[in-house]
């Protein structure tokens, strides 16, 4: 007298549908991009633009100098503009000592303004 257990018989179309969802489930998760790929491309974006932002700081910089250059030789005093005080709102700064670095080049720029200017001096009281 031996029984046997007799597993119930699951449909083809329950087994067809767990495929499909299984399917489903497997695209949805190659499709969507993964986390750390995100976070590298977010990270690769800001860099990209911190280096825009410095390219247009120092083109602006340059412009400032060649203002100067051309309002000492015409003989007009050109405001300087105020230095900055520090990020802008919304900016990002990533690391404190390239603060530091940026503002010890803006104190050399005024600085060497400032060279300029006393050597145009010179230059126009020698001749």
């Amino acid at each position: 007298m031996t029984t046997r257990l007799r597993t119930p018989k699951i449909p083809w179309k329950l087994w067809l549908g767990i495929a499909i969802a299984s399917l489903l489930l497997l695209l949805t998760f190659l499709q969507s991009p993964a986390p750390a790929q995100s976070v590298t491309n977010l990270t690769a974006r800001i860099t990209r633009l911190e280096s825009e932002n410095s390219g247009l700081r120092s083109r602006v910089s340059r412009l400032e100098s060649q203002l100067s250059r051309v309002g000492n030789a015409v003989g007009v005093r050109v405001p300087q503009p105020p230095a900055e005080q520090g990020p802008v709102r919304g900016e990002l700064s990533s690391d404190p000592m390239f603060d530091r670095l940026a503002t010890l080049a803006i104190e050399q720029r005024e600085r060497m303004d400032r060279l300029e200017a006393r050597l145009s001096a010179l230059e126009a009281g020698r001749e």
